[in-house]
């Protein structure tokens, strides 16, 4: 299992198969391309059914999504994609794509077992296509999305962002064209993953945009959270159905809480977000000969560490913002309260006085090595386990809870008047380990494909 210190689990796994493509979007990336990663830095293809073998084996991975850069330039794709349908249990396989190969691999990779395509396009209009891609690849990506939906990819999603002065108009022509060929279209905010970094928030179509634009022309119906579950979209019945439209509000309407995935890079490294900057390296344990334990040992380390929010929305102070948690122990996993409660000083634990079911627990934060670890501490008597309940699972040996130390703290403070003197923690086993294999993103920007 790869659970986080909020409880969020991940079972949906992209594996970026390269970070090349062949097209210049304006949003990602700028016209002479990017330093791409030589090639003895990517996984072979060996290593990528491997990771993958892993990911679905031993840490409960259901769901596969490929993606890249363009993942139909890696020439070994219609192998990996067959070598992975044939795990047991066999998990659900996706790709996301530009679409410009897709018409003459469609076939090859329904074949080897993929399931379904997501397939970028955000325009109709060739120029603006064109204009947008600093490609002129319009036609090959319309004949794409033909070939999929022939070879049976279905639901074949075709995703869109749509940019002010370019294809800011275009929302209710793309739905009409969606709904007469019956793909299910995507709008998705744009957000600042632009390795020119000339995104501004100020300046983007948002889901409310989007939305009151759709409005103008066609009468949409939510379909609700209940049904939505965590994927990322919002969706819309299309006048009473059976089309749906959706809308991924990444910026605007975040859906962090209900996260359930986590990120394999083309060099072997693990996301936690897709606003990450820092990742772990599987590559040096699969090179290194590291059995397959250690490896989902690590993995699971990486994702135990995932924050709560987006690296580029959190805010970098003493002051965090936290979800009250039910107790794990206590098997109230169906409780999900909302609401949040601000920790000025992350070192001190504090009742959570909003939520009746965690009452008597209060959700204390240790920053230990740069990593945030979650324990559950009793309040009326001011003691606490000392392992967290979760640890056995994730395979963690030493993420002790001092937070016995801070509580006796509290009391003399109580007790004296006057402040206890800081000391400073110091890193456990794990804690340490996770640091050392935990580096700064070099590339700016991660995935470009969602």
């Amino acid at each position: 299992m790869l659970i986080d210190t909020y409880g969020r689990v991940a079972t949906d796994l992209r594996v970026s198969l390269t970070d090349r493509c062949n097209l210049r979007c304006t949003y990602c990336m700028p016209e002479e391309g990017l330093q791409w990663l030589a090639k003895p830095d990517l996984l072979t293809d060996d290593e990528i059914v491997r990771l993958i073998d892993i990911a679905v084996t031993s840490l409960g991975i259901e769901e596969v999504r490929f993606t890249g850069g363009e993942p139909l330039l890696r020439p070994g794709l219609v192998g990996i994609v067959e070598r992975v349908a044939a795990l047991e249990p066999r998990p659900q396989m996706s790709l996301t794509t530009n679409g410009i190969g897709l018409k003459r691999t469609a076939a090859a990779l329904k074949t080897a077992g993929l399931d379904r395509v997501n397939v970028s396009l955000d325009t109709l209009r060739p120029d603006v296509f064109k204009t947008l891609t600093r490609r002129d690849r319009h036609k090959d990506v319309i004949e794409g999305l033909y070939a999929a939906r022939e070879a049976d990819l279905t639901p074949v999603k075709v995703n869109s962002v749509l940019m002010p002065g370019l294809n800011g108009d275009e929302a209710p022509d793309l739905l009409a064209w969606a709904v007469e060929h019956d793909y299910e279209l995507r709008f998705i905010e744009q957000m600042p993953l632009d390795a020119q970094h000339g995104w501004k928030r100020d300046g983007m179509i948002t889901a409310g945009d989007i939305l009151a634009s759709l409005r103008t022309r066609f009468e949409l119906t939510a379909e609700g959270e209940a049904k939505r579950g965590s994927a990322p979209a919002e969706r819309w019945l299309v006048d009473g159905g059976p089309h749906v439209v959706g809308v991924i509000a990444s910026v605007t309407r975040p859906f962090c809480s209900a996260c359930d995935r986590t990120r394999l890079t083309a060099d072997g490294q693990v996301r936690t977000c897709l606003f990450a900057t820092e990742e772990t390296d599987l590559r040096a344990a699969l090179r290194s000969d590291a059995p397959d334990e250690e490896i989902a040992r690590i993995w699971r380390l990486a994702m135990w560490a995932r924050r709560q929010e987006r690296a580029w929305t959190t805010r970098r102070s003493c002051s965090r913002t936290v979800r009250c948690q039910p107790s794990v122990a206590e098997g109230t996993s169906s409780h999900s309260a909302s609401r949040t409660t601000s920790f000025k000083n992350p070192r001190t634990p504090r009742n959570c006085d909003r939520c009746s079911r965690c009452s008597s627990q209060a959700s204390h934060v240790l920053r230990r090595s740069g990593v945030w670890i979650f324990g559950l501490f009793h309040a009326s008597t001011h003691t606490a386990s000392a392992r967290h309940p979760l640890a056995e699972q994730i395979g963690v040996s030493s993420l002790t809870d001092s937070s016995h130390r801070f509580a006796h703290k509290r009391r003399r403070r109580a007790a004296t008047g006057g402040a206890a003197r800081r000391r400073s923690v110091a890193p456990t086993g794990d804690a340490e380990r996770l640091r050392s294999m935990s580096r700064v993103a070099r590339r700016p920007a991660p995935e470009q494909h969602y």
